[in-house]
């Protein structure tokens, strides 16, 4: 049940980003819900769907050099560090991760882009600041709703949380600490 629930999301967010960015909007929402089950499945778990999605997204927008697959190293290394350091206590603190996950984004995404203009006109390239501020504000927001809600449905379907998976992981922390 887990991986049906896994690839129906990433599947979503998948088509969800590939909409918006024929929109022109830059939103790592695939990166986003693939940090979600980094960190309620384990990396482990989550690697090979995570790839999966990150490449069709890549492919959905006919990229020559797959860019989101730059990220996948980046996003699950988080997702570790946050599972042991993390915080569910307040909901705004889940931002954190998304700001990360969306700098990272644009970064990659400005470079593509970057390179892309090279050899043609390099005045077709955005200005940084405008094309970097995107992702990260749209990362900034989505994150804690995108945990708050796909919590509440893991909830309803009987599966593994993401503010669970961190609980569990600093009990085992603490746990390990004092028995060592």
């Amino acid at each position: 049940m887990p991986y049906l629930w896994m690839t129906f999301c990433l599947v979503c967010a998948t088509v969800t980003e590939l909409s918006l960015g024929r929109l022109g909007l830059i939103v790592p929402f695939t990166s986003l819900c693939g940090f979600y089950f980094a960190v309620a499945f384990d990396g482990k778990r989550s690697a090979l769907p995570l790839l999966a999605a990150l490449v069709a997204v890549d492919l959905g927008f006919a990229r020559p050099f797959p860019i989101h697959l730059l990220c996948l190293p980046g996003i699950l290394l988080l997702a570790h560090y946050w599972r042991l350091h993390g915080s569910v206590r307040f909901a705004w603190l889940q931002a954190v991760p998304g700001v990360i996950l969306g700098t990272q984004a644009a970064l990659f995404e400005y470079i593509h882009t970057v390179l892309r203009c090279i050899g043609k006109d390099l005045r077709m390239v955005p200005p940084p600041l405008l094309f970097l501020l995107t992702p990260v504000f749209f990362s900034f927001l989505l994150t804690p709703a995108l945990v708050s809600i796909a919590d509440a449905l893991a909830t309803l379907l009987g599966i593994r949380r993401y503010a669970s998976a961190i609980r569990l992981t600093h009990v085992q922390t603490l746990s390990e600490e004092n028995n060592g």
